[in-house]
């Protein structure tokens, strides 16, 4: 079970990468969430980018390796390349089997980016829809694992220190 969370050693890091697909593969470029748990990155595949207030559909991948964190470039095996797109700080603040609450501190960025990821069959129920909400369908076919709904509960802008105070550690 994966709900202590306590038991992370900190920081732990993430990444949000885009993954261009070449032509002859069946699935579309998409977006892979991989954030570290202990010694792997638990992983998620978006068709779109995490934004402002907007309910997503994800499907869970397998489990990746720490290299990347810190890779872009070609994929093994003629599977399209990577670019990041977000990388920082993970905070997780509940994590079991069928939810996930996560707070994303990107680098280079003053903002703060909260995640609450549930495990559905029907990943936007129109119960939880804002009017207007756009509903993307995530694709199916591939070797991906169970479809989840996130909603982005938080983007703030983090307060910053005027131009004359000093930044303290």
């Amino acid at each position: 079970m994966f709900s202590d969370t306590k038991s992370l050693k900190s920081p732990c890091r993430f990444v949000l990468l885009r993954h261009e697909m070449p032509p002859h593969e069946p699935r579309d470029s998409h977006f892979d969430l991989f954030m570290q748990w202990e010694d792997k990155l638990k992983a998620w595949v978006f068709d779109r980018a995490i934004g402002d207030q907007m309910y997503l559909s994800a499907t869970q991948n397998n489990d990746h390796r720490l290299a990347y964190l810190n890779y872009e470039g070609e994929v093994s095996g003629n599977r399209g390349n990577v670019h990041r797109v977000l990388a920082g700080i993970v905070e997780w603040l509940q994590f079991d089997l069928n939810f996930v609450k996560v707070v994303l501190y990107p680098e280079e960025s003053a903002y703060r980016i909260e995640l609450e990821m549930t495990r559905t069959d029907n990943p936007t129920p129109s119960s939880h829809l804002q009017p207007g909400t756009q509903v993307v369908e995530v694709d199916r076919t591939g070797p991906l694992g169970d479809l989840w709904s996130v909603k982005v509960t938080e983007l703030r802008r983090l307060p910053m220190p005027s131009d004359n105070e000093s930044i303290k550690p």
